[in-house]
């Protein structure tokens, strides 16, 4: 990654993993009394290999480099980026609600991040007036974007 460029996978807090693994722990432990702990054992290990996949796979990644941003499969181009806010917790709690910014693009993921930024679009052709998006380090999101 060069200098100006930010990468960020938004990956679930730990817990949301721990209680995927704790609901396949008894399931195959349900199953390991009914047919053996070899196969509870083998639908243990599948079940995690599976669970993290999911939870890898399913990630949106932020990335701002030359081009723009991109949040998932979105991409905003650098020429339609215009005002950046910082969203501290209680700012971003306000607009996380449907009623505040109903047409905004939002990526959100309260589990990972209280934190975020404001990015008004400047691009009337886009139906979108702004992005919300959730980091966990937005100041090095904004500083990759001015």
């Amino acid at each position: 990654m060069h200098a100006g460029e930010y990468r960020e996978r938004l990956l679930p807090a730990w817990w949301v993993l721990a209680l995927a693994l704790g609901f396949i722990a008894l399931i195959a432990i349900a199953y390991g009394a009914a047919l053996g702990s070899g196969t509870g054992l083998s639908i243990f290990l599948a079940g995690t290999v599976i669970a993290i996949a999911v939870t890898w796979l399913s990630s949106p990644v932020i990335v701002a480099d030359r081009a723009g941003l991109r949040v998932g499969r979105a991409r905003l181009p650098r020429s339609a980026i215009g005002g950046l806010t910082i969203l501290e917790p209680a700012d971003f709690a306000d607009l996380r609600h449907p009623k505040t910014a109903p047409t905004a693009f939002a990526m959100l993921r309260p589990s990972r991040s209280r934190r975020g930024v404001r990015i008004a679009v400047d691009d009337p052709q886009d139906p979108h007036p702004a992005w919300i998006v959730t980091s966990r380090r937005p100041e090095a999101l904004v500083a990759a974007l001015e």
